[in-house]
């Protein structure tokens, strides 16, 4: 670099070091998004599977409520 260089001149002999610059950018970036994206999808996973836990929770319950209720019938019954 020249002290009678433009800025356009500058620009020329830089543009190899911007261009890297940009890409560099861009890719950390990209991998921000995308890592954020998995985060929230493996989230959203885990809500997925704690909401089917307390489904097949309150339907074991369900299960043992009716169970101890026919017992009582049947106990009753017998007596």
């Amino acid at each position: 670099m020249h002290p009678d260089d433009t800025t356009i001149d500058v620009l020329i002999k830089l543009w190899p070091v911007l261009l890297s610059a940009v890409a560099i950018l861009i890719g950390a970036v990209t991998f921000s998004v995308r890592y954020q994206a998995n985060k929230l999808t493996t989230d959203k996973r885990i809500t997925n599977v704690e909401a089917r836990v307390l489904s097949l929770e309150n339907q074991f319950h369900q299960i043992s409520t009716s169970l101890t209720r026919i017992e009582t019938i049947v106990t009753m019954e017998r007596s």
